[in-house]
């Protein structure tokens, strides 16, 4: 749905007007802050500055990709901090930031005089956290820096622009009443958050409680402290770069020393077996998405355990449903997981088949779960570690992985544990092991399930 509103709102031609403004997007940059403090971890080539405001950057410079520095930043309390009346103008909040500009400029000002540049920046608000994702090249690197600066001081909120994108979303929203997809994604988000009010899929119910002062005024109130932030660099940069223009870009907007977190708004999975069914469309033809789930404890050991049965239940299904009943052309199963409000385990399972045949597929996929929980071949178990120490290989020269790696480390409060662990862990993964592990993640008592069928 905001890809469908982003391409309509890329795709208007508006006429363009030539600037006076020169190369910078900042006319009246604050007065640089300083480095307090400098931690430095030689061996993974990773830099931790400790800035005058409170904020935090991380620095880590890779070979792996010429010319590509990744960007986050993440900061604890996101929509949570929100009354439930703001929730639905929180969701499309940086949206309207995002289509309004920034600082002296419209966003097509904005966009001409970024065009040429390899920098983007670009502001999320997700449910427990806030913050910016985004890339650059060395030479750009300093636009991106503006970019983040100005969206603390001088975000821009033009009702014009609120306008058009809410024309387009209310477009878009209209155009998927009738689809089939749509109603298979909203019955499966209000059945995995109990019909919360902040798990609801985005209709028109929740486009009515949208409002242009409550987008702004949580964009603002989200984005109005740097202090708790931590900022995250990863590629081929130049860690004094980075620290000269985190003094001048971040250390320099005002602080209030202010440490939020995240409040529990109760959405919680839930418990038991339950299944929807969804009836929409014409085409003769079903999708079925079942979700195993139950609470675990997070560890690098726990993931893997969890990995490798997703992995395995995958392959045992395409055996089972693809290749010998010839039930669906392609059957998916894969582990997620919560880390707040509490942590959740979950082992996915998606499918589309004739409507003829769901319950009876059903019914072996219950069965071969419960085969699994049994005996797992050792040739299944061998599989798996071979694939995923190729990953591993793959994955340890990705920038993204890091990137991600350090920002998640960051809003946890966790420290960056070393990619040698894994390949151990995954050695010494046995079938004996993951039997067990199998009796408590292969919970069919905690089964939820929906199901599209054509309508009646």
């Amino acid at each position: 749905l905001q890809k469908t509103v982003d391409t309509a709102l890329s795709a208007k031609q508006e006429e363009y007007k030539e600037t006076a403004h020169g190369d910078s997007l900042i006319s009246d940059i604050l007065p640089a802050g300083k480095v307090k403090s400098v931690k430095s971890d030689k061996k993974n080539r990773i830099t931790e500055f400790k800035l005058s405001n409170g904020a935090k950057v991380i620095a880590m410079n890779t070979d792996y990709k010429n010319d590509e520095i990744l960007i986050s930043a993440i900061s604890s309390g996101g929509s949570s901090l929100v009354s439930d009346n703001q929730w639905a103008s929180s969701e499309v909040s940086c949206a309207i930031a995002a289509n309004s500009g920034l600082g002296e400029f419209s966003r097509i000002e904005l966009s001409h005089l970024l065009k040429g540049k390899n920098a983007s920046v670009k502001p999320f608000i997700d449910t427990y956290s806030e913050g910016f994702t985004g890339a650059s090249t060395r030479k750009d690197i300093e636009t991106a820096f503006q970019l983040i600066h100005l969206y603390f001081t001088k975000p821009r909120f033009e009702l014009d622009a609120y306008e058009s994108y809410m024309e387009r979303l209310e477009n878009a929203i209209k155009n998927q009443e009738n689809s089939p997809d749509a109603a298979f994604i909203k019955a499966f988000k209000s059945l995995i958050t109990q019909n919360h009010p902040r798990g609801r899929y985005m209709d028109m119910d929740v486009f009515k409680e949208i409002n242009f002062e409550d987008t702004s005024g949580i964009f603002k109130e989200r984005f109005a402290d740097p202090s708790d932030f931590t900022f995250v660099f990863v590629g081929s940069l130049n860690a004094d770069q980075i620290k000269e223009l985190s003094e001048k870009y971040i250390a320099s907007i005002p602080s209030k020393g202010i440490t939020e977190t995240w409040k529990d708004v109760g959405l919680r999975l839930p418990e038991g077996k339950q299944e929807n069914k969804v009836f929409k469309g014409s085409d003769f033809k079903s999708q079925v998405i079942t979700m195993m789930r139950g609470n675990y404890h997070n560890s690098i050991k726990e993931d893997i355990y969890l990995d490798a049965l997703a992995y395995i239940l995958d392959m045992r299904l395409m055996e089972v449903i693809r290749e010998s009943l010839g039930g669906t052309y392609s059957i998916n199963a894969y582990t997620s997981s919560t880390l707040i409000p509490v942590e959740e385990y979950m082992i996915n399972i998606y499918y589309g088949c004739s409507p003829l045949r769901v319950e009876e597929l059903n019914r072996t996929i219950t069965a071969e779960i419960e085969n699994l929980k049994n005996e797992i071949p050792e040739e299944y178990l061998e599989k798996f570690k071979a694939a995923r120490l190729e990953d591993h290989k793959k994955r340890i020269k990705d920038n993204s992985w890091y990137l991600s790696r350090l920002t998640d480390c960051a809003f946890n409060g966790k420290s960056m544990s070393s990619s040698d662990r894994y390949p151990d862990n995954l050695e010494k993964l046995t079938v004996k092991k993951l039997q067990r592990k199998a009796k408590k993640y292969f919970n069919t008592d905690n089964m939820l399930s929906v199901v599209l069928y054509p309508e009646e």
